[in-house]
């Protein structure tokens, strides 16, 4: 919301090029700067943590669809030095993924955000530790209730957003497009099993990560796929034994 109180010609014609060009930002890379009810943050800062919002609203879209259906909180978790900005708007770009996965595309944004979380009875929180200590930075989502909670984490290697946590295990997974999950005991031949399965059905895997908790544990693997497989696909790798739980996620 430009000043509207402009009273010259000239300081109206630059006011509607000011309010020209902040349509256009938001229309084209979906910045806000100056809105009502929106954080007061300046252009180099939105600049800096541009990055981070991308990563936050991946990773809400990721948590939305493996954490618990009816969550009591949303919190996220700032390490390092993406914690020293003003991170409301990364946090409301995570809420506004998560929320977009149950309420459809479009129906979350960083204004009516916190206010649908409120209505579901969501509490949203953040925190914040001066250093990460696997990563320079990290974002961590956690959702939950008293019974069950669900966290994933994501970082930046060099320009490159990766996830690199789900739970406690260490990954590294890039997100996007179609990612199959599945939870396994750590014993040989697991992962053969499951290219074979996918690869008789038509679907190829474009990269794989991997992490367990200890040798011969549970492992959790995540793969990247080219194409999404049917839900009898995904359901039918169930079947392999050792395979404790297997799920699609899109982002």
């Amino acid at each position: 919301t430009p000043h509207l109180g402009a009273s010259t010609e000239e300081a109206q014609e630059n006011v509607g090029i000011e309010i020209a060009l902040a349509i256009r930002d938001t229309l084209l890379n979906g910045t806000v700067v100056n809105a009502v009810n929106m954080p007061n943050i300046d252009e180099k800062t939105l600049s800096d943590i541009g990055p981070y919002l991308k990563l936050a609203e991946t990773l809400g879209k990721l948590v939305a669809q493996i954490s618990p259906a009816q969550p009591a909180f949303f919190r996220i978790n700032y390490s390092g030095k993406v914690g020293e900005a003003d991170t409301t708007l990364i946090t409301r770009s995570a809420l506004k993924g998560y929320l977009e996965v149950g309420a459809g595309e479009g129906s979350a944004n960083y204004l009516n955000a916190p206010t649908m979380a409120e209505s579901r009875g969501i509490r949203v929180t953040e925190s914040r530790a001066g250093e990460a200590s696997e990563f320079t930075d990290l974002i961590e989502v956690v959702v939950g209730n008293d019974d069950d909670q669900c966290k994933v984490a994501g970082t930046f290697f060099g320009s490159q957003p990766r996830i690199v946590k789900l739970g406690d295990r260490f990954v590294e997974v890039m997100p996007e497009g179609c990612l199959l999950l599945f939870e396994n005991t750590d014993a040989p031949g697991m992962i053969g099993q499951v290219g074979k399965w996918l690869g008789d059905h038509g679907v190829n895997i474009g990269s794989m990560s991997l992490g367990r908790d200890q040798s011969g544990g549970t492992a959790i693997s995540v793969l990247n796929l080219d194409s999404a497989p049917s839900p009898d696909i995904v359901q039918g790798l169930l079947n392999i034994e050792g395979i404790h739980d297997a799920r699609l996620v899109t982002l």
